[in-house]
């Protein structure tokens, strides 16, 4: 199962809810409908650092667990503040010049 992280892709893009605790209740949430105790936990870039925190604060979850390209894990560089939102802005053009598929396409 790929869960999907709200604000990326083609998620929705509320105005809340992306602190690493509030990903990490949605995961528990999904795990408790779905009556699994545990899981084998892959997280990539951003996921990761919230599979990481999960990890420590509840380890029990997980069977195994594999990082792939882990965010920052540790305090962002204050750079990022200014860099991230027009990356953001960035993004979308890029999807435009290269024409790479939705992930409901792939």
């Amino acid at each position: 199962m790929k869960p999907k992280i709200f604000g990326h892709g083609e998620t929705s893009k509320p105005s809340s809810g992306y602190t690493s605790q509030d990903i990490i209740g949605d995961l528990e949430n999904l795990m408790a409908a779905l009556g699994w105790e545990n899981a084998h936990i892959l997280g990539h870039s951003w996921s990761a650092k919230v599979a990481a925190i999960w990890a420590t604060q509840n380890p029990k979850r997980f069977r195994s667990l594999i990082l792939v390209d882990p965010f920052f894990i540790g305090k962002i560089p204050p750079i990022f503040k200014l860099t991230f939102p027009l990356l953001y802005r960035v993004l979308p053009l890029i999807n435009i010049w290269t024409k790479l598929p939705k992930d409901s396409q792939c």
